[in-house]
């Protein structure tokens, strides 16, 4: 048996080497070699990084952190102390399976302590979240911190800087690698684990003084190992299990790093990876040559070492470097606090020590196990890393899945539940998920109006080609819908299904990329009735492009279009099937032009010229968008002055044999269009504000002719030479050109000064020719003239010559009106209703805009004005023309002369002018808002409630007097006796309010209203919450006459237990004559029988009552009344002594069970007791 090493030297030893004294090197066979670690091996080691998996895993007290390929933190389990870095509440359910802990930040290296963690980010950056109580933080305070903050502070300067290669976090303290070699330490010190001479707690960070650089750290409950560059191991904090390398028994604290020494006191050399962990007492160090040494507590054999002895292990501590034969070459080591665990060269799973929750992963629950041996559970899968909690384990196998088992309190597997040990190794699902993308949109019938009542089903695509229903979340308002979902690929291929009542179900395939967001999938519902709709197939198709559909016939002398924006639509990948009702008025022997516009990644357009017979006959068209038989539009615009850029998209068109524009639509460049004869349009704007109005007409467009080239040979000038006598500055801000084969169309440019452009036409016979202008009112002098909106106006040449235009004048003759009245009194700051400025034509009718004349058509211009209050406030306000138009009165009371000017485009228009009275606002009516705070294990004088709302904040804090606000009064005071529940109420105006109680980290929030005074409960829990309360004993088995005092325990988050049998208010029975209730918590038998009973109690923190139930069976013991007589009666037990009881007694012992006392139950008595006594008498 191998004996407790003593390292009675290891302080000299270690200061002759920090001094530089020679110390005689090791064996070539023994040199160090440079090793190339993250931080912590043990808590996970590090997996081969694939197209997204976990390359590593820490675990801390109940919860752990996750490492992905990508650079994703993620984490689970528990949460009371914001260790898991997520946004949301600290006791939220998700907490139990994996999410996203660090927002925005990719990281290379983290590590869980026993309740806080800490993140590298792959810029050198330390990121620290969690329980602070220690300091273990480094942010120079002691507030937690439930989102990654990187505000460690060194002493003395600011933050740390951005340049560490490793972390590492120990049970309450931290540590972190600099690239140059130099460790620094925050946090509790008590132990000395910070390594800087003392055992004091440090906020701050400070570095630790080693004589050489240092390559790689690792951190236990309380004490430090770190490598340096030469191979070798220096330790310091807690050694009362000899952890940190030196004799136990003669130095329990290593305050300055040492060097770990072998029995011939030489240094432990040659080590490529150390081993230790938040929750463990234990250190391990690996060698190039895969040797495994390990020293500290063994009491249950965690360093895979000693002999079972009894229920325990000898040694039960050693001191120094020993080796672990069973480990030989393992890749990573996970030291546990009552066990360990390896992965092996080979991938496979090693365990070791006392199996706790199953963590050994092997079935020996409670049992120890020695030496390392494969673990049973784990022999199939080949794994990369490994990571030891708190009774629980998780392990990343060669695909970068996660795999956990053992305790799973708090949810610390990550398997979406939480409670009892999962004894079979289970996968942890989300771990290889890429961020969520979402799928929206909204579900209307094919008219557009909404459909509240439908179901959606979305499935992602298997590698098989199969389809897996996605359980991601769903949310819905009315008839718009998204739902949010993971999957495992950087782009998914997805299936949505929507169905309703009486409508045909639409399927939609589509890919999906991580974060992308689609909130427009057709959702448009065919009736189940609509089976005549014709259908529309469009082949090699991409699924987001969107679909515009276009019917035209001739009537007259003119083409009829029908436009279909929002077909019913339903596609694949590569497919598209449109559906639409038929054209208006289908007639078999008229034909139909049809024409089909996609825009997308890239836009097309098909068409094709039906007759009503093959619509009729054959509901169902297919059209093959097949790119080689098309050719993209190109437009060639060098030889027009300036080379001007297009404005917009391409007008184009497409003729019948008379000239008639049949079809017509818009493209982008680069589109791919059918060969065939078009028309096209476009404008274009080049330097020196010149415009460009393009027409190619009847173009033979074909894949050897796709390319539109305009010549400045081809262009006119356009000489708008206009007329302008209204005093008016004046823009122009489009041109009408209507051509022959053309659809009738407006080409709408920029605003530029009329004066100052140049405007180039297509030489083309125009049918139709305006021009449209925009003006402003521009008076010299007048620096202060109201702003408002343009003013339009369009004019059609009745000669239509690119000749010029003239501006005509407009109805001036208007008058405005204020309906304020004089003799009332309006309210400070009231808003008006809608109509109360009012403009008069001279016709006496209410206006809303200017109308301009022209002799063949007419335009509209926008009226604007501007209120003015003068009196306590001066100032003015712009107003817009119209019904709906409402303004608030001045916040200050007073007399008041309000003026309303209104402008049109040539002169103001006098003002209306009234004086009013404007009164102090009336008092608040004040309502009360009240409510109650439940405290589990939370003083009650740490918490305050807030109220915000209505632009209303206030807080109130327990101990407090009564508060005073502008509304009110408020306070927060004890509830009970104990503290346990308090009190808040809030004298508020009307409105919602968000109410908010806090004490340190722990936060709880509702929403109330006045209208309902009483707010819903709140609830702070602290370290310790109840889980739950149970009788000692629910089924009762009583003999008539015996007594039973009732036990209360109460279960605590914490696994600690209480009696509260104090808190026991009252028992019922639900049979009297077979069982009574005493005062003080008994039951007491009465005659054989059973009876169910209820115990009402009050529940440690809580306000109401609770209610147990349970089941008594009452029969007649020997054993018990002998034991009780002897009791009542001690020494000589004699008739007159059975007589006294029997008399005093209100027990029916109805000891044969006939159902009542009588001689031959006393018989019965007297012939169980005899022994008692002697003699004893006949009966």
């Amino acid at each position: 048996m191998k004996v407790i090493h003593k390292r009675r030297w290891g302080w000299l030893l270690a200061s002759l080497l920090a001094l530089g004294v020679a110390i005689p090197p090791p064996p070539a066979s023994a040199q160090a070699v440079v090793p190339a670690v993250l931080s912590e091996p043990p808590s996970g080691g590090q997996a081969e990084a694939g197209p997204l998996s976990v390359v590593k895993t820490s675990a801390g007290e109940n919860f752990a952190l996750a490492l992905r390929s990508d650079g994703t933190v993620l984490s689970w389990g528990a949460n009371a102390y914001g260790q898991l870095g997520v946004y949301g509440s600290l006791n939220d359910p998700a907490n139990h399976r994996p999410q996203k802990a660090m927002m925005f930040v990719k990281a290379a290296d983290i590590s869980a302590g026993e309740r806080h963690s800490v993140a590298l980010s792959e810029e050198g950056t330390v990121y620290v979240w969690g329980d602070n109580a220690y300091g273990q933080l480094g942010t120079g305070d002691s507030i937690n911190r439930s989102v990654p903050v990187d505000q460690v502070r060194e002493i003395g300067y600011g933050e740390l800087p951005d340049d560490f290669a490793a972390v590492a976090a120990g049970g309450r303290f931290t540590a972190a690698l600099r690239e140059d070699g130099k460790v620094w330490t925050w946090g509790e010190g008590s132990s000395g684990q910070l390594g800087n001479g003392s055992d004091d707690m440090s906020r701050l960070a400070a570095p630790v003084s080693i004589p050489v650089n240092v390559t790689a750290i690792a951190a236990g409950r309380s004490h430090m190992l770190a490598l340096d560059e030469l191979g070798r191991v220096w330790a310091w904090g807690d050694n009362t299990y000899g952890q940190a390398g030196q004799d136990h028994t003669e130095i329990a604290k290593v305050k300055e790093p040492a060097l770990v020494l072998q029995d011939n006191m030489s240094p432990l050399t040659g080590v490529v990876r150390i081993a230790a962990l938040s929750g463990s007492d234990s250190s391990f160090a690996v060698l190039a040559d895969g040797t495994v040494y390990a020293w500290g507590a063994n009491a249950s054999g965690q360093l895979g070492l000693g002999t079972a002895i009894g229920a325990g292990v000898q040694p039960d501590v050693i001191d120094g470097p020993s080796i672990v034969s069973g480990l030989h070459g393992a890749q990573a080591i996970a030291p546990g606090s009552t066990f360990g665990l390896a992965v092996n060269g080979a991938g496979r799973l090693l365990s070791w020590g006392r199996d706790w929750n199953g963590v050994l992963a092997d079935g020996m629950a409670g049992e120890l196990k020695l030496p390392p041996a494969f673990a049973e559970r784990m022999e199939t899968r080949t794994l990369a890393a490994v990571a030891a909690g708190t009774g629980f384990a998780h392990a990343v196998d060669a695909d970068g899945k996660v795999w956990a088992w053992g305790g799973n309190t708090d949810g610390s597997l990550g398997l979406d539940t939480s409670g009892g040990p999962v004894l079979e190794p289970a996968e942890v699902e989300g771990v290889q998920y890429y961020d969520p993308s979402r799928v929206g949109g909204e579900v209307t019938d094919t008219d557009g109006n909404p459909l509240d009542s439908y179901d959606i089903r979305l499935e992602l695509q298997q590698e098989d080609g199969s389809w897996k229903l996605v359980q991601g979340e769903t949310n819905r308002t009315n008839s718009s819908f998204f739902l949010e979902f993971a999957g495992k690929r950087p782009e998914e291929t997805v299936r949505l299904t929507i169905s309703a009542p009486g409508y045909q179900t639409l399927e939609q395939i589509f890919k999906v990329k991580t974060m992308e967001y689609i909130y427009n999938v057709p959702g448009r519902l065919l009736s189940a009735g609509q089976t005549d709709w014709l259908t529309f197939e469009i082949e090699n198709t991409k699924w987001g492009e969107s679909i515009e559909l276009q019917f035209s016939h001739k009537e007259g002398g003119a083409y009829v279009y029908e436009n279909y924006e929002l077909p019913y639509i339903s596609q694949n990948l590569t497919t598209k099937t449109v559906r639409v009702p038929p054209p208006s008025g289908l007639e078999p022997g008229r034909t139909y032009p049809l024409l089909i516009t996609g825009s997308g990644e890239r836009n097309y357009a098909l068409h094709r010229v039906l007759t009503g017979a093959e619509l009729l006959d054959q509901p169902r068209h297919v059209f093959i968008l097949d790119e080689s038989a098309m050719a993209p539009l190109e437009i060639e615009l060098s030889g027009l002055e300036t080379e001007p850029d297009p404005m917009g998209s391409v007008w184009f068109g497409l003729e019948d044999e008379s000239g008639l524009a049949m079809l017509t639509g818009q493209v982008d460049e680069d589109a791919l269009l059918q060969p065939g004869r078009y028309n096209f349009r476009l404008t274009a704007r080049g330097g020196d504000d010149r415009l460009f109005y393009l027409l190619k007409s009847d173009y033979a467009y074909s894949p050897a002719a796709h390319r539109l080239v305009f010549e400045q040979a081809d262009m006119a000038r356009v000489l708008p030479d206009m007329h302008n006598e209204s005093g008016v500055e004046t823009y122009l801000m489009g041109l009408h050109l209507e051509a022959p084969g053309h659809a009738a169309a407006s080409n709408y440019f920029a605003e530029m000064r009329l004066y100052e452009q140049t405007i180039y036409a297509s030489k083309h016979p125009y049918t139709k020719l305006a021009t449209e202008y925009m003006a402003f009112p521009s008076f010299e002098g007048e620096e202060t003239f109201p702003i408002f909106g343009p003013m339009f106006y369009t004019f059609e040449h009745p000669n239509p010559q690119l000749d010029g235009e003239r501006m005509l004048g407009a109805d001036t003759n208007l008058t405005a009106s204020i309906g304020l009245s004089e003799n009332d009194a309006y309210t400070a700051g009231a808003l008006t209703s809608p109509g109360l400025l009012q403009v008069l034509d001279g016709r006496g009718n209410t206006v809303t805009a200017i109308t301009y004349f022209d002799p063949e058509r007419e335009g509209d211009g926008k009226l604007s004005g501007m209120l003015t209050f003068a009196g306590p406030q001066t100032y003015s306000i712009p107003v817009d023309l119209g019904a709906g138009s409402s303004f608030h009165l001045p916040e200050q009371p007073g007399i008041y002369t309000v003026s309303y000017a209104v402008y049109d485009s040539l002169l103001p228009i006098a003002p209306a002018v009234k004086t009013i009275r404007v009164e102090e606002r009336p008092v608040i009516d004040v309502f009360r808002i009240s409510g109650q705070i439940v405290l589990q294990g939370i003083a009650a004088d740490t918490v305050t409630v807030r109220l915000e709302g209505n632009g209303y904040v206030q807080d109130a804090v327990y101990g407090a007097a009564v508060g005073t606000s502008v509304y009110g009064q408020y306070h927060l005071y004890a509830q009970t006796p104990d503290g346990a529940r308090l009190a808040y109420y809030f004298d508020v105006p009307a409105g919602n309010y968000k109410v908010t109680a806090q004490s340190g980290t722990a936060t709880s929030s509702v929403y109330t209203a006045t209208a309902f005074p009483m707010a819903p409960e709140l609830t702070l829990t602290g370290g310790r919450s109840l889980l739950y309360v149970e009788l000692e004993e629910s089924d009762l088995s009583l003999s008539p006459g015996e007594e039973r005092q009732l036990v209360l325990i109460a279960h605590y988050s914490d696994g600690s237990r209480e009696d509260i049998s104090g808190n026991l208010l009252s028992v019922h029975s639900s049979n009297a004559l077979v069982v009574k209730t005493t005062a003080d918590g008994k039951l007491r038998a009465i005659k054989n029988g059973s009876a169910a009973f209820i115990v009402v109690y009050m529940a440690p923190g809580l306000y109401e009552t609770q209610g147990l139930s349970g089941n008594v069976t009452v029969h007649y013991n020997p054993a018990w009344l002998t034991d009780h007589l002897s009791r009542l009666y001690p020494g000589t037990l004699g008739i007159a002594e059975l007589s006294d009881f029997l008399r005093r007694t209100d027990q029916v012992l109805d000891v044969n069970g006939d159902g009542s006392f009588d001689r031959a139950d006393v018989a019965d008595i007297i012939g169980h007791v005899a022994p008692l006594y002697e003699p004893y008498p006949e009966i």
